[in-house]
């Protein structure tokens, strides 16, 4: 099993990877308590959204770490949600991430 930190660079690797938008990490210890870091992706398009999370997943599942996922097979609801335990990944379109604003939900957060 992999190390937190080392999962979170493999996620954030193929974030970059697959183009995705604005992504940022958030280490959310000490105001959470179901999960140590988020990270937030955006996608240009539905497609790109369904594309990054299978990329995200795969690159997981090749850790044999445990995932859960939410939304992966209904990408045009605009958000996928990828549960590692104490990394979750948000992959979110544009607009459905100006909405929730979850940057701003965890603003006392530390930004990577």
């Amino acid at each position: 099993m992999l190390r937190q930190t080392q999962l979170k660079e493999i996620v954030t690797q193929v974030l970059d990877e697959y183009q995705a938008d604005d992504i940022i990490c958030l280490d959310v210890r000490g105001t959470c308590n179901f999960t140590d870091d988020l990270v937030i992706a955006s996608a240009g398009s539905i497609r790109h959204l369904a594309t990054l999370g299978e990329a995200v997943v795969m690159a997981v599942k090749r850790t044999k770490s445990v995932c859960r996922i939410q939304g992966l097979k209904q990408p045009e609801c605009g958000w996928v949600l990828i549960d590692l335990g104490d990394l979750i990944v948000h992959l979110m379109l544009p607009e459905q991430r100006e909405f929730y604003q979850l940057e701003a939900l965890w603003s006392g957060s530390d930004v990577s």
